[in-house]
């Protein structure tokens, strides 16, 4: 909110004084109205109210003669800086509250999507402000340097932002590797069965081909001498090999939980 007023009309002291009364200046400063009115400053630009003392008669209309030409050049650049960036801290504050819900691998890059495209913006910001300064007018940078002093930019926003995006990047970062983790645990469980169930079939295949060779004549052809290994498993019975093949795959599951403790630890 910008008041452009002549400190000569009647009634501009009160409505200075009204206007500045929650201005807020460092300790050496004399009070921001009596500044005004005494002639030491002809603008003040701190937070939300921002009065110009117009002796010209120019208006605020930022034409050719305005003496607040550059002083409202800068108050859009720092408007410009400081909006953008605060929706892009708000949009932040989102996304670190919605991660902390999400499950789902589609909600996971879907939010990490945008963490990418929100911090790949707000380094922008950061770095567009900086080129900026290059190519303005000294004084339009150093009124936009004061305008955003004034209004804690870089601790209120700036700061802030690079902190929820690296924060948000652990956090998203966090979310992908547990859930990485409980994947892998399913795909070894999986891998685990198929384990377990060849080695139960492996062993009754060994026990039907050892027996019917010894049965079969036409296998019989085929027989130039029987391990020992299979004809002894063939000589077992059907519920030993079961058993056999279930304690097997028990030790498989101990061996399994040990390295996966270890690997967790």
């Amino acid at each position: 909110r910008s008041l452009v007023i002549d400190p000569a009309a009647p009634g501009a002291p009160e409505i200075v004084r009204h206007w500045v009364k929650d201005v807020v200046g460092s300790r050496d400063d004399r009070p921001a109205a009596d500044r005004l009115l005494d002639g030491e400053i002809n603008h003040l630009v701190r937070w939300l109210n921002y009065i110009f003392l117009d002796r010209t008669g120019a208006g605020g209309r930022m034409l050719p003669g305005d003496p607040f030409r550059d002083q409202w050049d800068a108050l859009r650049y720092a408007q410009v800086f400081y909006g953008v960036l605060e929706r892009i801290d708000t949009r932040l504050s989102k996304i670190l509250a919605d991660s902390a819900a999400a499950g789902s691998r589609w909600e996971l890059e879907q939010l990490r999507g945008e963490l990418t495209r929100l911090s790949q913006r707000a380094e922008l910001i950061i770095m567009e402000r900086q080129d900026l300064s290059k190519y303005l007018k000294r004084a339009v940078r150093v009124e936009m340097d004061a305008i955003l002093d004034f209004w804690d930019y870089e601790k209120l926003l700036e700061q802030p932002v690079l902190f929820k995006v690296e924060l948000c990047g652990r956090r998203l970062a966090e979310l992908a590797a547990r859930r990485t983790a409980r994947s892998a645990m399913f795909t070894d469980l999986i891998l685990l069965g198929i384990a377990m169930t060849s080695i139960l079939g492996t062993a009754l295949a060994v026990t039907e081909f050892g027996r019917s060779i010894a049965t079969d004549p036409e296998m019989a052809a085929y027989d130039l001498g029987r391990s020992s290994i299979v004809e002894w498993v063939a000589a077992q019975p059907a519920d030993a090999i079961v058993v056999t093949s279930g304690v097997v795959s028990a030790l498989l599951v101990i061996v399994y939980l040990f390295f996966r403790r270890d690997r967790s630890a």
